[in-house]
């Protein structure tokens, strides 16, 4: 009886910051939404001179290949980073930036009526944090899905003419890797970037939360390290492009670490705060 009421609790309390975390974050996920559409729709025009009708993995490979390790030449190219992977990765940001803090600030009429127990807050804001960006992803692909659709290409597959578009060289043409990588790395690697927010914002503050990922992100292009997550955003750094490329296995277990740790802390540092 008492594991059901449990239980019983925890679903309201998620189901609310479904509500309030999610439902009310439409006009970001519309913002969002509209920069997918247009690197998306950028893709489409620069695939189109080779692959006249892109497959839904063709415009998602070329959204989100990033850009290739930097290495300083005196005289050679400037260190210039994608607008599209700033663009977006800064956007994934936004979504767990100030929402658990706020919950936190209403105590006397949010948190003491509503959550009770600070682990109900704690793990209800954990399991948010993966939710909205499972929904995030979901937006992005049904995007790309619709924009592939004008050309009445709905495939899942990479077009063997789309592999010479690309800034870097293909190692393997199995679409399913190019698959996992994106929507299941990337969906990792954006859960993990926000529970570093999420645990952030509860010690300090939401601005130095999200001024940490922003310095991650914007680091990890510079740094090619596969310790660094900013790097599994982009498939010009994994083996999919590279030999010597950060592997799904060295990134999923980076990831897994570093969710459990931030876990582990956010529940101290909650367990510790004073309610009143």
């Amino acid at each position: 009886m008492k594991r059901k009421r449990i239980l019983q609790k925890l679903a309201n309390c998620i189901s609310y910051d479904i509500k309030e975390g999610i439902v009310r974050f439409i006009p970001l996920y519309a913002l969002t939404g509209v920069f997918v559409l247009a690197f998306g729709w950028d893709a489409r025009m620069h695939l189109a001179e080779n692959v006249p009708a892109p497959s839904v993995l063709d415009l998602a490979v070329y959204m989100f290949q990033g850009m290739d390790e930097y290495v300083y030449v005196k005289g050679g190219p400037p260190f210039d980073i994608p607008i599209s992977f700033l663009t977006l990765s800064f956007c994934f940001a936004l979504f767990a930036c100030y929402y658990a803090h706020r919950e936190w600030k209403l105590r006397g009429t949010v948190y003491i009526p509503r959550y009770e127990i600070k682990m109900y807050f704690w793990i209800s804001k954990c399991i948010w944090c993966i939710l909205q960006m499972i929904f995030l992803y979901f937006m992005i692909f049904f995007i790309v899905w619709g924009i592939a659709a004008i050309n009445g290409n709905i495939s899942l597959s990479l077009s063997r003419e789309a592999l010479g578009c690309f800034k870097g060289l293909p190692m393997t043409e199995n679409s399913s890797d190019y698959a996992v990588y994106i929507f299941g790395l990337g969906l990792f690697t954006a859960i993990v970037l926000n529970q570093l927010q999420l645990t952030v914002q509860m010690a300090f503050n939401p601005v130095i939360g999200y001024i940490m990922v922003i310095a991650i992100i914007t680091s990890s292009a510079y740094f090619y390290r596969f310790y660094m997550p900013g790097n599994y955003y982009m498939l010009l750094r994994t083996a999919l492009f590279r030999d010597d490329g950060i592997t799904l296995l060295q990134a999923s277990a980076v990831l897994s670490i570093l969710w459990i740790l931030l876990v582990l802390a956010g529940g101290i540092i909650v367990r510790r705060k004073d309610v009143l």
